[in-house]
């Protein structure tokens, strides 16, 4: 209760109004969850008639890429996506098992040094920048698009691969050259 009386100990006629005015309060709060949401897809729809370059393709790959229940192509994308998040965080975990490391080196046959879980990592980043460009560029509002939150998660995700990536190139350079020790530049 609002002042720290309970619902059971109220009398009956107090409780019937109480809930009749919560269940009022709510199916209010509904509609105006459901006119806010259509409110936003006009809006967007609008955004994406103003657009000079290729508007009702990117609105199209906007609803494939934001809106699941769009069309079956958006829930296969949806479903693909989770899976990918999901073996991500699997191959993200089985990666620090030291015995996972050493079998996928040995079954490697002197190749690549990686480990096997680390490709899977490696496929499932290509994935999420792929979706993340995708929605950048179909984005009918960029302002909007940048400071969301999720897309900052988004983006913080994906930058570490791509600078680790980085490093490792930069390092192999000067080993190759010559400049300074292997043990100097090992990041691990």
């Amino acid at each position: 209760g609002y002042w720290g009386v309970r619902l059971k100990y109220t009398p009956r006629c107090c409780r019937i109004c109480f809930e009749e005015r919560r269940d009022e309060l709510s199916e209010q709060l509904k509609i105006q969850r459901e006119l806010r949401a259509q409110a936003q897809a006009e809006e967007a729809e609008e955004l994406f008639q103003d657009m000079r370059f290729y508007g009702p393709q990117r609105r199209r790959l906007w609803n494939l890429m934001e809106k699941p229940f769009s069309s079956v192509a958006a829930k296969a994308i949806g479903v693909a996506s989770s899976l990918f998040v999901l073996i991500s965080v699997v191959a993200l975990a089985l990666n620090t098992v030291e015995e996972m490391q050493h079998q996928a080196g040995q079954g490697a046959g002197g190749g690549d040094p990686r480990p096997f879980l680390e490709h899977v990592e490696m496929l499932c980043m290509a994935f999420f920048t792929l979706e993340f460009l995708l929605r950048l560029a179909s984005t009918p509002d960029l302002r909007r698009f940048v400071r969301s939150a999720l897309n900052l998660v988004d983006l913080v995700a994906i930058l570490p691969l791509y600078l680790q990536l980085l490093l490792e190139c930069f390092t192999a350079e000067d080993q190759l050259h010559g400049k300074g020790s292997p043990r100097e530049h090992d990041l691990e």
